[in-house]
């Protein structure tokens, strides 16, 4: 599959933030980073947001293949 460079990605934390859920992210934690919007979330909102990439670009995949 394709990796482009405002893709999400994993990665550990550098300092505190906040997640958008409201949960603290502590310096440190894996997390799920967004680079386009420079956004951070915390480890459980990180599983469901990454589960969700990873089928968008499953499909991505599918349909460009030509079947």
């Amino acid at each position: 599959m394709a990796n482009y460079g405002r893709d999400p990605y994993w990665l550990m934390a550098r300092f505190a933030s906040t997640c958008k859920c409201g949960a603290a992210i502590k310096k440190g934690e894996r997390i799920f980073y967004y680079p386009s919007t420079k956004s951070a979330l915390c480890p459980k909102c990180s599983e469901a947001a990454s589960a969700d990439f990873n089928a968008c670009t499953q499909d991505e995949a599918f349909y460009n293949s030509g079947y």
